[in-house]
């Protein structure tokens, strides 16, 4: 398990992934597909008030949404693990399908697909990593990078030309980082399992990916996507450094043709 030094919760910036992905559809009431009474309020999205007959899961729905993670007044939203945890238990409460094993079809499809949803923001939103990585791809989608926004609608030869260059020094920086990770790797190899130097490189790599995440935040709270995935694509080596690690100090075969990273 991963420790993160404990601080100030790390801010997620949310305003315009609310305003993209939820607050458009709450500006426009839709209707209960049983009893076809209006559904204005999010709570109301999931169970009718009317008929209390369960909602199909929104075609546009967002893991920070669904949990209520949302502000739209656009300050930054906090995500707080014993809040996450409550509302998760709530929601599960609504939607769990051994609650409609005796409703039509409908609505047991409709409770697969919310529980589904709901195991897999919680897994996700729970986890720091994963929580800003999925953020990340959730701004990259909707298109809030506004540098991504005007190279692909512009066919300007000198957009194109500047599109190209960023990539081929993308592709530079990601080289000389797989290379810095790749060193680190081999020192990891050549340390003895029970090597106090074990210990003291597993804090400094605590300290260093609390420390990119922070930077990750911050860069998706400027808009500033490419920098984000970059910083988060380092993180990422970070992270199997530090398996390799535990796996050296437990005396255990470690390879990360198995990570999801």
């Amino acid at each position: 398990m991963i420790f993160y030094p404990t601080c100030q919760p790390i801010r997620i910036p949310m305003c315009e992934v609310v305003a993209r992905c939820f607050c458009e559809r709450s500006n426009n009431a839709t209707i209960c597909w049983q009893c076809g009474g209006t559904l204005r309020e999010r709570a109301e999205s999931v169970l009718c008030p009317h008929c209390r007959r369960l909602q199909p899961l929104p075609a546009h729905a967002d893991y920070f949404s669904y949990f209520g993670l949302d502000n739209p007044a656009g300050a930054a939203t906090t995500i707080d693990e014993t809040e996450l945890k409550r509302r998760f238990r709530r929601m599960q409460s609504l939607v769990h399908p051994d609650k409609f094993a005796g409703r039509d079809e409908r609505e047991r499809n409709f409770s697969e697909q919310h529980s589904t949803f709901l195991n897999n923001a919680y897994r996700t939103l729970r986890e720091p990593f994963a929580r800003a990585q999925y953020l990340l791809e959730l701004l990259e989608t909707l298109n809030i990078d506004g540098a991504a926004v005007a190279a692909s609608s512009s066919a300007d030869r000198s957009t194109t030309t500047a599109a190209a260059d960023v990539a081929d020094e993308q592709t530079v920086e990601d080289s000389a980082v797989a290379a810095e990770m790749m060193e680190l790797m081999e020192s990891i190899e050549q340390m003895a399992p029970d090597s106090a130097a074990i210990e003291q490189r597993l804090v400094e790599l605590d300290l260093e990916m609390y420390r990119l995440l922070r930077r990750a935040n911050d860069q998706m709270a400027a808009r500033d996507l490419s920098e984000a995935r970059q910083t988060l694509r380092r993180l990422s080596y970070l992270r199997r450094s530090r398996r390799l690690l535990e796996a050296k100090r437990s005396g255990e075969r470690w390879s990360g043709e198995h990570s999801n990273d």
